[in-house]
C-alpha cells in the first residue's frame, strides 16, 4: 500500500448522497444511510488525517445544521436547497484557497465549478476504490469491477469478430 501525496495536502469535499450508492454495504434506501457514511469517513479521515466537508440533501425539517464528527464536518442542507449549491457556494466562499480541496462528487455542474477554481476532483467510484478500499476502511465487494458499459451491438461486433466472421 501506498500513500497518496494528495493526502498530505489536501482535505476533502464530499457530496454525500453522490458517494453513498457507490459504497459497498450502503444504500440510499437504508434509515441510517448518512449516519454509516458519517462513520465510514471518519475512520478513513483518522487514517489519512485528513479533513472532510460532508453534505447531505433534504434534511428533515429542525434538523438544519452543521455537526463536527472528528475530523468530518457534515452540513445537513434545508429542503428548500440542495447540497450542489451548498457545495458550489463553499467553493466560491473558498476563493483561491479551493484550489486546496479535493471534490469528490459527479454532479457535473458542481465539477465545473470545482475545475473552474482549480479544485482537484475525484469520482466517487474511484474515492471508494483508491482510497476507501486502499485503506482497509471498506471492503471491495465481491465481483465489484470497473463501470464499463458495453452495448448489445458492440458484444455482437466482438463475438462476430471472434468467430473468425
Amino acid at each position: 500500500m501506498y500513500i497518496r501525496l494528495e493526502w498530505y495536502i489536501m482535505p476533502f469535499i464530499i457530496d454525500g448522497h453522490n458517494l453513498i450508492p457507490r459504497v459497498p454495504g450502503l444504500s440510499l434506501d437504508q434509515i441510517d444511510d448518512e449516519d454509516k457514511l458519517i462513520q465510514l469517513l471518519q475512520e478513513f479521515a483518522q487514517k489519512v488525517s485528513k479533513n472532510i466537508d460532508l453534505y447531505f440533501d433534504k434534511a428533515p425539517p429542525g434538523n438544519v445544521r452543521k455537526k463536527k464528527f472528528g475530523r468530518v464536518t457534515a452540513h445537513f442542507v434545508s429542503e428548500t436547497s440542495t447540497a450542489d449549491a451548498a457545495i458550489k457556494n463553499k467553493l466560491k466562499s473558498m476563493g483561491k484557497a479551493a484550489k486546496n480541496w479535493t471534490l469528490v462528487s459527479a454532479d457535473r455542474e458542481i465539477l465545473a465549478e470545482a475545475r473552474s477554481r482549480q479544485v482537484r476532483t475525484i469520482n466517487p467510484d474511484e474515492f471508494v476504490r483508491s482510497y476507501l478500499v486502499e485503506q482497509g476502511t471498506v471492503e471491495e465487494s465481491p465481483g465489484t469491477s470497473p463501470d464499463v458499459h458495453i452495448s448489445g451491438e458492440e458484444i455482437n461486433e466482438w463475438l462476430d469478430f471472434f468467430k473468425g466472421e
